[in-house]
Order: C-alpha cells, then sequence, then structure tokens
C-alpha cells in the first residue's frame, strides 16, 4: 500500500514537469512566430523603401549614368566610323 501513495506521487511529479515543460515550449512558439512576424514585416518595409529609394534618388543617378553611357557610346560609334573609313582608305 505504500507504493500506492508513492506512485501517484511520482505521477503528480511527472504531470507537473510534462505541464512546465509545455507551457516552455508554448512561450518558445510564441516567441518563434513573433520573430517571424517581426522579420516578415521588416522584410516587406525594406522592400518598400529600396522600391521607394530606386524611384527617388536611385532613379536620378540611374538617368544620369544612361545619359553617360549614351554619350560614351556615341562617341565610341564615331571613333569607329573614322577608323572605319581609314580602313577602307588604307585598302584603296
Amino acid at each position: 500500500m505504500d507504493s500506492l501513495p508513492s506512485l501517484s506521487k511520482t505521477d503528480l511529479l511527472k504531470d507537473e514537469n510534462h505541464r512546465r515543460e509545455m507551457a516552455a515550449l508554448k512561450k518558445r512558439l510564441a516567441e518563434a512566430e513573433s520573430t517571424i512576424q517581426k522579420l516578415k514585416t521588416n522584410s516587406l518595409d525594406h522592400g518598400r523603401a529600396k522600391r521607394k529609394n530606386k524611384e527617388g534618388e536611385s532613379g536620378k543617378l540611374a538617368n544620369a549614368e544612361v545619359r553617360k553611357l549614351e554619350v560614351e557610346v556615341q562617341s565610341l560609334r564615331a571613333t569607329n566610323k573614322k577608323l572605319e573609313e581609314k580602313l577602307h582608305v588604307s585598302t584603296e
């Protein structure tokens, strides 16, 4: 008969430990879900900020860069044309 109360005491301790573990796991799960939500929000905010920045300052820089490249291409075409003319003259 002494083993019966001892067994129930052991069961009570196991149940209590199980409850504590479950509570700790639920807390960790809630923290993980919160972290995931924050990361998603930050990611979306970062994406919006990038898009806005590209349309703003970066867009201006990109336009200036495009103009610069267009001028360089025109210059290279002119140089190429001159070289082709020289080549044509030298082959005649």
